[in-house]
């Protein structure tokens, strides 16, 4: 009997394809809070918005006007933050965390445009989930400051 060949074995080399890798979702809404960080700074000139006393960038705290756990819409929109010394942001009688009532009607009556957008936008929706609406809201938050901004933060006298 005739001995069988053993079959030849084909190495058959398939490309090895890079995948891009994509950003997990929570780094890039990390990324989003930083950036929504300084550009409020920025809007704001590094000041207070209540004093007008210039601080370090560590000594002065941005806050959310309308909650950012609840509202989507303006969580990373610049015009819903704004610029205040800790003892207005948090820990004073009259702060925007214990005296709730006075900052609504502080900011009703010195920066009333502000007040009027966080009001008329609060009821959106907005999909954080979708990356290009991450996308969409980087581009806003690198953008420069735009006229429009300027004019809702600008004190009313």
């Amino acid at each position: 009997m005739a001995r069988r060949a053993k079959p030849v074995k084909r190495s058959t080399k398939t490309k090895k394809v890079k995948r891009v890798k994509v950003e997990s979702k929570p780094k890039i809404r990390r990324r989003l809070a930083r950036l929504w960080l300084l550009k409020v700074r920025a809007l704001w000139d590094n000041k207070c918005a209540v004093t007008k006393v210039p601080g370090e960038e560590n000594k002065l705290d941005c806050h959310h006007l309308e909650n950012r756990s609840t509202c989507a819409r303006l969580r990373y929109d610049p015009l819903n933050g704004i610029l205040l010394c800790p003892s207005y942001h948090k820990w004073g009688r009259n702060s925007a965390h214990k005296g709730c009532i006075w900052f609504a009607s502080w900011l009703r009556k010195h920066h009333r445009p502000m007040w009027k957008y966080v009001l008329r936008h609060r009821n959106e929706k907005l999909d954080l989930n979708d990356r290009e609406v991450l996308q969409r809201l980087e581009t806003q938050l690198t953008a420069p400051i735009s006229e429009y901004e300027r004019s809702v933060v600008a004190r009313d006298q």
